[in-house]
């Protein structure tokens, strides 16, 4: 799985994370509210409420208000206000929001935005350092790295800028002399787990920079009025919360029964690649597909049949399907040797076929970024080769999408190439995941292509969706996934 190394090694020095073993999705995006509900306690428990007014205003234009009732419950934290309510599950790692009557919910998975907010700190610290080279009398060049850190609500370095002083009941943080956060009143005296949830809520919903939100967990006392001084680009931005009315009560989980998830209703909307991928890979996971899924012994069968009738490139297909769904699991049990050798001895008639051996050539420098061969000729190949009416032919998309990103600069590659194939290369993912839905290694093969492109949000919903489809994605590239998400809750947890 390709990772944006920046943020990557970002983590891995913040947490100190190494291999870690891989978490389920506990509420797949498909899930109704009554499965949502079922997969986790329902009874009261404990909360701290308050009533917030969130005021944000940027430069001269009207503030925005809203009016929020806050709930922080030891596994959920709620904000309900009058444009909807908002639900961080912190037992099932999703994000869900609703807005009644409507009969749908959004639900996304908890790790999308943590891991944007990773990679985009890594990016802004990356343009800074170049501003400062080559125009630093430039607003942006002469930015300071607190603007971005509160904006984002996280440092690559942990450290403390701002200088810190006290008044009676109001806190000062100034930055070069200028107050940019002031924390003022006493709206009630909390204990520490119930500081720690507020610090939560903060870390989600605000734009409070990691020193005073950290030093306001170490405190015992909720703040009456928060005023955060941010920037949005070189337009000043000011955010108040005033809090009031705090209590303690027995809070039920929020979400109501009987809403559908909005994926399935977005997912009917049209005829796009990606939303007939979705609705079958929803029918999938629900055990309501149309398409078979075949079993082992079929595709061991339909290998050595097609291999044995001299249908090579057939047989190739069918053991590129058994590759995703089985090979993992033939890789870690006993009797995986034995079919290993028994395919070794298939797919040896490969190399006398020149249909199949193109074919494979191009699938070994799809995987393999440093692989030897001509790249190009391996793109014309998939683009022009006939093999969608074969089975599992639309694996061709994923190879030449695989190709394609592992190639390098391809800008001078014949046009005719990419003109033939989908465009963009998601497309192609999603076409195949349309007429085969079953492996998990697809789903997490687009949602890196998305996230590359910093759209975390359809790339959770890939890797999620993979993950509840495929009972063995854990045995594949899938896996990196969790590892990856056990990495972010390691190096980042104020989001969790």
């Amino acid at each position: 799985m390709k990772r944006l190394s920046l943020a990557f090694a970002l983590l891995l020095a913040l947490s100190g994370a190494g291999r870690a073993q891989a978490a389920n999705v506990l509420a797949p995006p498909q899930w109704s509210s009554d499965q949502v509900r079922a997969a986790r306690p329902l009874a009261p428990s404990p909360a701290l409420v308050f009533e917030v007014v969130h005021t944000i205003q940027h430069g001269k234009d009207p503030a925005r208000v809203s009016h929020e009732t806050v709930t922080l419950a030891e596994s959920f934290t709620l904000v309900a206000s009058e444009t909807g309510d908002a639900l961080h599950d912190r037992a099932l790692c999703r994000e869900l929001s609703w807005t009644a009557p409507a009969p749908t919910f959004t639900s996304t998975s908890c790790f999308a935005l943590p891991a944007f907010r990773a990679y985009e700190i890594g990016n802004r610290e990356y343009l800074a350092q170049g501003l400062a080279k080559i125009a630093p009398d430039s607003a942006l060049g002469r930015m300071q790295p607190y603007w971005y850190e509160s904006e984002l609500g996280l440092q690559r370095r942990p450290g403390d800028p701002l200088t810190k002083s006290r008044s009676g009941e109001t806190v000062e943080y100034r930055l070069d002399g200028a107050v940019v956060v002031r924390l003022s009143g006493s709206a009630a005296t909390l204990s520490a787990d119930e500081m720690q949830r507020v610090v939560r809520y903060l870390a989600l919903n605000t734009q409070l920079h990691p020193q005073p939100r950290r030093e306001l967990g170490d405190d015992a006392s909720l703040p009456a009025r928060l005023e955060i001084t941010g920037r949005l680009g070189e337009t000043p931005r000011l955010e108040t919360l005033a809090i009031a009315n705090v209590r303690r009560e027995m809070a039920a989980y929020p979400l109501p029964p009987g809403l559908a998830s909005h994926l399935a209703e977005d997912a009917a909307k049209d005829d796009t690649p990606m939303r007939r991928a979705v609705r079958q890979a929803i029918l999938a996971s629900q055990g309501r597909s149309a398409l078979s899924r075949p079993t082992q012994p079929q595709l061991l069968a339909a290998i050595d049949g097609a291999v044995k009738a001299g249908r090579v490139t057939e047989g190739l297909l069918d053991f590129f399907y058994w590759s995703q769904l089985y090979g993992g699991r033939a890789r870690t049990q006993g009797a995986g040797a034995a079919t290993l050798a028994t395919l070794r001895a298939e797919i040896a008639a490969i190399p006398k076929d020149p249909e199949a051996s193109r074919l494979w050539e191009a699938n070994n420098l799809a995987g393999d970024s440093k692989a030897p061969g001509d790249r190009q000729a391996a793109a014309r190949f998939l683009a022009t080769a006939h093999l969608d009416g074969l089975p599992f032919g639309t694996f061709r998309y994923i190879t030449f999408a695989n190709l394609v990103r592992n190639s390098g600069d391809t800008s001078k590659w014949d046009p005719a190439i990419f003109s033939a194939m989908p465009r963009p290369l998601t497309d192609g993912y999603w076409r195949h995941i349309a007429a085969y839905p079953w492996a998990s290694n697809a789903y997490s093969d687009v949602g890196d292509v998305y996230l590359a492109d910093y759209n975390v949000f359809d790339a959770w919903l890939a890797y999620d969706l993979g993950r509840s489809v495929d009972p063995d994605w854990a045995l594949g590239v899938s896996n990196n996934t969790s590892q990856y998400e056990d990495q972010l809750r390691a190096a980042l947890p104020a989001f969790f």
